[in-house]
């Protein structure tokens, strides 16, 4: 036989392996199919056999061999082997966060973090199980790494990252993927591919891999690299960064109050920003302070006093007491959260008349106590809340990018009504290195006898970043998620929105540094605030027909059925690691399936603690590498997701006057409700933000601009 015809022979094998994998991606993932059935490669690739009869290859002509040696099949198995045995299991960590609110969610949480500190963790490798729950395979090769994978071990979700067009390409035709990718659709084990992009995008798909219900596994972590090149390092890398934010979702407590605060706003009469909300050239071009009160502030408050009438400025959070005893008029108060302690603060400010005059800047999960501070609001509806699915076609303005810091809002609100000239100010994200405080010492709310952060975990400062005006920073990662979440913001407006960054703190990516000093603003005409103020209350939605948002649209009926669904399919005790792994992932689908009709809300509002119940089992499924114990641990935290299910429904029925703090009246002092082998624990004691003793001795609000 000639060379010639050999070398036919190897071209058209390559070519049927290919065709045959093309026919099983256009059956199984067809987006995967589209992505490479008229595919070109960019670089030339070299096929060539194996003394083993394995396929190579070269990327380019006269280059060296993908894989070295002369058994490319012989080698990734011995990788693989290595890896597995070097490869401990990553395993989701529950926290015990404190609860000071009274929330199921966080009850059962903690039932069930009790009940496994009975039992010993013990260290797991990848080799010693008979299931790895989710592997982040990283680099295609030819293949024969993922082939040999499954060959050592079962794997229950495996997400694979290729980076490479033309590696996943050449892939295609060296191995039989098709005949994997059936085997693994028989035996109810999931695979998914990223191929190509950039790292963004690549990060962001990530995220969508795992939206078919697997979302509870990713947590546990078992990583394979097959390729060591430094591009997948440098993609490794900063997917270990972000990777626990990527999963970082809300329960059922935090929407459920969200919810009713929104509805009750609606009854309360509260005005809501119209989708179609349009500033005047006039206003849109005026400078805008977002004002927050971090300690680089008491720097800026004598150009602030004497500027405050040339602009437009919106106190975030308790910036409203700095500016307050600094003798600056804001027009707007920020607030994101929607706890009732914020009303303290508000409600410690001596003169009201200051505050009523005000507009509130928030979302819609503001809590109604702080709402009663103002008398005009101008609310967004938060997306991805409760309400955003209930009003999907009610034309109110959504808001994105408003946390986790109040200063994030700020910013948010700025962009979203059609400001396009920021300014930060007290905006540092933690502290400039060698401070010492946290807040401004113009203000009175943080000083001796006011509120303590004292043990505060969101104020933590654990590293450093660069500083506005060169040098360092001190930031933690609550301060770091809100310099990214703002630095994210800016970058989707950068072609409309200028933003300056007059803060002493953290840089921000995205805006202008620049000294309060060196703004020139004497030339600038004064504003009529009163009309800037009725424009907006002008182009504002309330809604006169209550009861259509508080029964149609919450639809009572359907929640509790959807809950009962899902307790009947949680009745059965599956007999291995995969049989719940299978059985949370179809309760998590469940949920998603609602996701795209009306439903919608009910899938808002269990998602997120279903998934974190199934984390949960998920870690006491490997307490060690034999799973009889783990198997009954599971059980137990199996029923606690179904006293968590039950009593979800008893309190669903209670919206919307299910305010925060007002539903300890309607618990009757516990949290939530007795059940065989769980009695309701008492309501944790109400908080005392502001102590009783706190004085502030300015009675008076006077304003300076001197």
């Amino acid at each position: 036989m000639t060379d010639e015809v050999v070398q036919t022979n190897f071209s058209g094998t390559l070519q049927q392996r290919y065709q045959r994998n093309l026919q099983a991606l256009q059956e199984l993932m067809p987006a995967l199919h589209r992505q490479f059935v008229s595919y070109q490669p960019h670089k030339g690739l070299e096929f060539f056999a194996a003394p083993t009869g394995e396929v190579n290859l070269r990327l380019t002509a006269g280059g060296g061999a993908l894989y070295p040696g002369d058994d490319p099949r012989g080698f990734c198995e011995r990788q693989i082997e290595e890896s597995l045995q070097q490869t401990r299991l990553v395993l989701p960590e529950v926290v015990d966060n404190p609860d000071t609110l009274g929330q199921i969610h966080k009850r059962y949480v903690a039932e069930g973090i009790a009940y496994l500190s009975n039992f010993t963790q013990e260290p797991i490798f990848a080799n010693k199980v008979d299931l790895i729950p989710n592997c982040l395979f990283f680099g295609m090769g030819l293949g024969y790494a993922l082939e040999a994978l499954y060959a050592r071990v079962e794997v229950a979700n495996l997400v694979l990252i290729e980076p490479d067009e033309d590696m996943f390409f050449a892939a295609l035709h060296c191995v039989d993927l098709a005949s994997l990718l059936y085997f693994l659709r028989d035996n109810h084990s999931l695979i998914k591919f990223i191929v190509g992009g950039s790292p963004d995008e690549i990060c962001q798909n990530l995220l969508g891999a795992y939206e078919d219900g697997t979302g509870f596994m990713a947590p546990a972590r078992c990583d394979i690299v097959h390729d060591s090149r430094a591009q997948m390092a440098g993609l490794k890398e900063r997917i270990d960064r972000i990777y626990p934010l990527l999963f970082k979702g809300g329960f059922f407590d935090d929407y459920m109050f969200g919810l009713c605060h929104g509805i009750q706003a609606i009854e309360n009469g509260r005005g809501f920003v119209r989708a179609d909300f349009k500033l005047d050239a006039e206003f849109a071009k005026a400078p805008v302070f977002i004002v927050g009160n971090g300690p680089s502030l008491d720097h800026d408050l004598p150009f602030l006093r004497s500027h405050q009438d040339q602009a437009v400025i919106i106190a975030c959070g308790s910036a409203l007491d700095t500016l307050y005893h600094a003798g600056v008029s804001p027009d707007f108060y920020c607030c994101t959260e929607r706890v009732p302690e914020i009303a303290q603060t508000l409600a410690c400010i001596p003169d009201q008349d200051f505050v009523r005059q005000v507009i509130l800047l928030a979302s819609e999960v503001v809590h109604p106590d702080t709402a009663a501070h103002f008398a005009v609001a101008a609310l967004f509806i938060k997306q991805g809340e409760v309400l955003d699915n209930l009003l999907w076609e009610v034309p109110v303005r959504r808001i994105t990018h408003m946390n986790p810091l109040v200063g994030n809002l700020g910013a948010a609100a700025a962009v979203a009504l059609g400001f396009k000239e920021m300014y930060l100010f007290g905006q540092d994200f933690g502290r400039r290195v060698g401070s010492e405080e946290l807040h401004p010492q113009g203000g009175n709310l943080y000083k001796k006898g006011g509120v303590s952060i004292e043990g505060l975990s969101s104020y933590a400062l654990g590293h450093v970043v660069p500083a506005n005006f060169g040098g360092q920073c001190e930031c933690g990662s609550y301060f770091e998620t809100g310099l990214k979440v703002l630095e994210d913001l800016l970058a989707g407006c950068r072609d409309s929105v200028h933003c300056y960054n007059c803060s002493d703190g953290a840089a921000v990516a995205g805006a202008t540094a620049r000294h309060s000093a060196a703004l020139s603003f004497e030339t600038l005409p004064l504003l009529d605030k009163n009309r800037l103020k009725s424009q907006l209350c002008s182009q504002t939605i309330r809604w006169s027909d209550h009861d259509r948002f508080a029964t149609a649209l919450l639809r009572q009926d359907m929640f509790e059925a959807v809950v009962t669904r899902l307790l009947k399919l949680l009745e059965s005790t599956p007999a291995d690691r995969k049989g719940y792994l299978e059985l949370m992932t179809q309760a998590v689908a469940v949920l998603g399936i609602l996701e795209q009709n009306k439903l919608g809300h009910i899938s808002k509002l269990l998602r997120g603690s279903v998934e974190y119940f199934a984390t949960q089992l998920l870690q006491a499924l490997y307490l060690n590498s034999d799973p009889t114990e783990p198997l009954k641990v599971a059980c137990r935290i199996k029923d606690n997701l179904c006293n968590f299910l039950r009593d979800a429904v008893r309190i669903y029925k209670l919206a919307p006057e299910y305010v925060l703090g007002r539903h300890r009246i309607l618990l009757k002092g516990k949290v939530g409700f007795d059940h065989e082998y769980s009695k309701a624990p008492p309501l944790p004691p109400v908080r005392e933000l502001v102590p009783k003793t706190y004085v502030d001795t300015q009675k008076t609000f006077i304003k300076r601009y001197a």
